[in-house]
């Protein structure tokens, strides 16, 4: 019902605004906007009149439709929009204030900044993208909220030479239960590392990532499956928050990829690895509940950085987990988990490596849980093990120098 209409960027008002085919992507200061009055008015053949506009507070994008901003116009396209609960558009703008709801919707932006009061829905695409002609960063700002049932979101990111342009997606909090995260990047030629472009997905205060199965009774049968919402990083990302908590869903990562939570970042059991790059997991606290097996299609570096405490509780399988700092270059440490600031091995874990490192006065405590190692090298003269079995009657500890 809305296709005759679309919407334009108003200078004069700093705001997207509904409009007819007929009337300028961009309005400059000063130039009347034809405002699209009802559909109903319209079909009853009442001409288009300039009219004062309204800010629209809601706007839902169905059926496949999709909105693309980038630097110099906007426009709808396809599906049904939905304006402040009608598809009968009426004088209005879409503000900062204004809350996108995705019903099978998508949003697209390019070379562009562009802010929503909250966004949700039960299934959406969001895709932002900073090009090779990107002259500043693409960003996606959510004053409240970012909260899909189901989401697809794309960050591409330029690589150039000494310089290059980020992808952002950020908001109050981003809660996406299932879907995934696909990181890409575009090189300029002669394109270093100076030049690298950032992909971010950051919040002021929580972000979830999926779903975790829920079990009920003594034989843990499933209630709730949970629901995955992977990631695919081909190019340097970034999710932050004060929590980053990751319950399910599949890691695929051939870059640089940080998960780092102020508070606490959680990695829960049901999240699973393919890295080929360097992932870190940084924070105050850090729980690593999953398991991770170096191998191939998984030769990358882990670095797990709790400044206060590092909990493992997942099984781990490497060739060597080296204890304090890591080495710049992916090239040194393949096949390697960093434990930056030591950490603590729970009872239920299970940890198999070639070789333990210890490169720093740190201390790996074992409480209950099976660590093994074929050598141990030291060449900081604090470090540390504490092995606790079953009891704090029945402790030994051992200091290595």
């Amino acid at each position: 019902m809305n296709t005759n209409f679309k919407v334009v960027f108003n200078k004069a008002r700093g705001a997207l605004m509904v409009a007819n085919e007929i009337t300028s992507s961009v309005q400059a200061k000063g130039t009347k906007t034809v405002v699209a009055a009802a559909v109903a008015a319209v079909m009853a053949g009442v001409a288009g009149t300039a009219m004062a506009a309204t800010d629209a507070t809601s706007l839902e994008l169905k059926e496949g439709a999709v909105i693309t901003i980038t630097a110099d116009k906007t426009g709808i396209s396809g599906g049904s929009a939905i304006v402040d609960g009608t598809d009968a558009y009426k004088d209005q703008t879409f503000v900062d204030g204004t809350s996108l709801t995705l019903t099978d919707g998508k949003l697209v932006l390019t070379d562009a900044s562009d802010t929503w009061d909250a966004i949700d829905g039960k299934s959406g695409v969001i895709a932002v993208t900073a090009s090779k002609d990107a002259t500043g960063a693409s960003t996606l700002t959510v004053t409240k909220a970012l909260e899909l049932d189901q989401a697809d979101i794309s960050l591409t990111v330029h690589n150039g030479k000494d310089s290059g342009a980020d992808a952002t997606v950020s908001g109050a909090s981003i809660a996406l239960k299932s879907g995934k995260l696909t990181v890409n990047a575009t090189k300029a030629e002669g394109a270093n590392d100076d030049g690298a472009g950032t992909a971010t997905v950051s919040a002021s205060g929580a972000v979830t990532l999926g779903v975790a199965t829920s079990y009920k009774g003594e034989n843990e049968s499933v209630e709730v499956p949970g629901s995955a919402f992977d990631l695919d990083i081909q190019a340097k990302t970034e999710i932050t928050g004060e929590t980053v908590t990751y319950n399910k869903g599949a890691v695929k990562n051939a870059a640089d990829l940080t998960l780092n939570g102020a508070t606490s970042t959680t990695v829960a059991k049901e999240v699973t690895f393919a890295n080929t790059g360097v992932i870190t997991l940084s924070g105050e606290t850090v729980t690593f509940d999953a398991d991770y097996t170096t191998a191939e299609g998984n030769a990358g570096k882990l670095i797990v950085d709790g400044t206060t405490t590092t909990k493992i509780n997942g099984n781990i399988t490497t060739d060597s987990i080296k204890v304090g700092a890591a080495e710049a270059k992916l090239s040194d440490e393949k096949n390697t988990v960093i434990l930056v600031n030591g950490a603590a091995f729970g009872v239920d874990s299970k940890t198999e490596t070639k070789t333990l490192t210890f490169a720093a006065d740190k201390e790996v405590s074992i409480s209950g849980g099976v660590f093994t190692s074929a050598t141990t090298a030291v060449s900081a003269s604090g470090a540390q093990i504490n092995v606790t079995t079953g009891s704090d009657e029945n402790t030994s500890t051992s200091r290595t120098a």
